[in-house]
Order: structure tokens, then sequence, then C-alpha cells
């Protein structure tokens, strides 16, 4: 199942929107389909598993299924405050 990063604005408890690039990615490149499963993640640590319900020009609407705590994360703290949250998939080591 792919796994997108989204804004947290472009998920509620019924829909899900995917635009732009990501949008672009699953149409033409993973060639999606309506009821294909996709884990969208809301970049605050949370995973969204949902169900492509509409494709369409400018975007892509999904029914969300159930959420999860994201796995994939990695937080740096400054003492004991969590300062910068960091998805591992796009960690970029300088």
């Amino acid at each position: 199942m792919p796994k997108f990063f989204i804004n947290a604005d472009n998920i509620s408890d019924s829909k899900a929107y995917i635009d732009g690039d990501n949008a672009r990615h699953l149409k033409k490149v993973l060639r999606a389909s309506i009821g294909d499963s996709v884990t969208l993640c809301d970049g605050k640590g949370l995973d969204y598993n949902t169900v492509i319900a509409e494709i369409g020009e400018n975007g892509i609407v999904c029914d969300p299924d159930k959420n999860t705590e994201c796995k994939k994360t990695a937080c740096y703290r400054n003492g004991g405050e969590c300062i910068h949250t960091v998805h591992k998939e796009y960690r970029r080591v300088e």
C-alpha cells in the first residue's frame, strides 16, 4: 500500500483529499483506481488507511477507514521537549 504525506487540513473523519504532485503520481505513475488502498500521513503523527472513492481532474478523494499512530517518525528532543519531528523515509542527512 503506497504512503503519501499530505496536509492535515486535507483530512477529516469522512473524507481525505489528495492533490498536486501526490495525485498526479497516484494517477499517472501508480495507475491507481477507485477501490485501491492508500495510506496517508498527516504530518502530525497519524497515518490514515484510506480507500480511493473518486479520481478527478484536480485530485483524488479517499474514504478514511481508520487512523493509527505513525510508526516511522523520529522526534529530536532538546531536554524533555520535542523540538522537531522527522519522517524517517524523507530524513535528509548532511
